[in-house]
Parts: C-alpha cells; structure tokens; sequence
C-alpha cells in the first residue's frame, strides 16, 4: 500500500516537471516570438520616419510621387535608400 502511495507521488512528480518543461518551452517561445515582432516595428517605424524626410526634399519628393502608399509598407530603408540612388543617377 505504501509502496503504491510512493508510485503514485513519483508519477505526480514527472507529470509536474512535465507541464513545467512545456509551460517554459512556450514562454520562451512567446518571448522569441515578441522580439521578432518588436524588431519588425522598428524597422517600419525607422523607414516611415526616412520616408518622411525623403519628403522634404526635391529628390525625396521625386522618389516617392512614384510609390503608392502599399510599397511604404513594404519598404525597409535600405530600399529606399537604393529608389534615392536610382533618382539622383537619372538626374545625372
């Protein structure tokens, strides 16, 4: 009977550190996750603040009349900055 008692914590046991190497598998899957999504934000919202200062200028303002506001989105900086490279080399 004890010997029954005893099986029976120890299976508890395994099924506890079980659960716990799963719930901190998905943490850290969320984490990974979150810091993917915050690096994506910090790319969009450093090509948006470009985009708003190609803006201001002659060559900037050339580069975007051709873009709709779908490719901002798409964008990242160094694509834009190859539209601005590709602008001042028709210029030339």
């Amino acid at each position: 009977m004890q010997n029954m008692d005893e099986e029976e914590r120890e299976e508890q046991w395994k099924a506890y550190d079980l659960e716990m190497d799963r719930l901190e598998r998905e943490a850290k899957e969320r984490e990974r996750l979150w810091k993917i999504e915050e690096h994506k934000e910090i790319k969009k919202k450093h090509a948006i603040e470009m985009i708003e200062q190609l803006k201001k200028t002659d060559i900037g303002a050339k580069v975007l009349q051709n873009l709709d506001e779908g490719d901002f989105a798409t964008l990242d900086v160094k694509e834009i900055k190859a539209k601005v490279v590709e602008q001042l080399k028709k210029e030339m």
